[in-house]
């Protein structure tokens, strides 16, 4: 929503760089990266509420994923984290 006094102001357009090898992100696999890299992170700072909800959050987008499919590190991720 804007306000009549945002009316005039310029707008702020972002755009996202396309990936440098020119290729398609491939979600799954960058959220599982995200989710190891998170989950070190939490490792080494326990008592950070931003990263053990960043990657809770991480985790459950993974769960549709998780199963017979998934990918060795996905699986040993959810193996260490009591077999999801």
């Amino acid at each position: 929503m804007c306000r009549a006094s945002c009316a005039g102001s310029p707008r702020l357009l972002h755009s996202v760089p396309p990936p440098p090898s020119g290729r398609r992100v491939d979600a799954g696999e960058a959220l599982a990266e995200l989710a190891v890299t998170l989950r070190a992170a939490y490792e080494a700072e326990p008592g950070n509420a931003l990263l053990a909800r960043e990657l809770r959050m991480t985790l459950q987008a993974l769960l549709p994923v998780a199963g017979p499919g998934m990918d060795g590190d996905l699986a040993g991720l959810f193996a260490e984290l009591g077999g999801i």
